[in-house]
């Protein structure tokens, strides 16, 4: 909990608290395994509502994408367009996350296989 009140997520940073990240991703391991009803996995129903209700992230890349969606619409309010300069001092990750949202859409555009974006994410 103090996590969360620190800074206001459920997402732990290897950087700053490295054995609770390491205990959240085992969290997550045995949440996947909850879920195909693997008994093996050492995660009950009731740790998965406590760990719901301060705001869990179970699935750390669409955290982390909305994240960086909300980063990327302060600068366009801030700035009123979207061209993120390569040296970002604010946000040096901002430039990398949106080139490589442009590369994923063309990707989505020609019908890859695999595009790393979604609909959803398109909008």
């Amino acid at each position: 909990l103090s996590y969360v009140q620190d800074f206001g997520h459920a997402q732990v940073s290897k950087s700053r608290n490295p054995p609770l990240a390491v205990w959240s991703q085992s969290q997550r391991v045995n949440y996947k395994k909850f879920q195909t009803g693997d008994f093996s996995s050492e995660i009950t129903e009731r740790k998965v509502g406590l760990l719901n209700l301060v705001g869990f992230e179970w699935k750390c890349s669409e955290y982390s994408w909305y994240r960086k969606y909300e980063d990327l619409l302060d600068f366009v309010i801030e700035f009123e367009h979207a061209h993120i300069p390569k040296i970002y001092p604010q946000n040096p990750q901002l430039a990398l996350w949106a080139s490589r949202q442009r590369k994923n859409y063309e990707k989505y555009e020609l019908a890859d296989p695999s595009p790393q974006i979604t609909e959803n994410q398109i909008g």
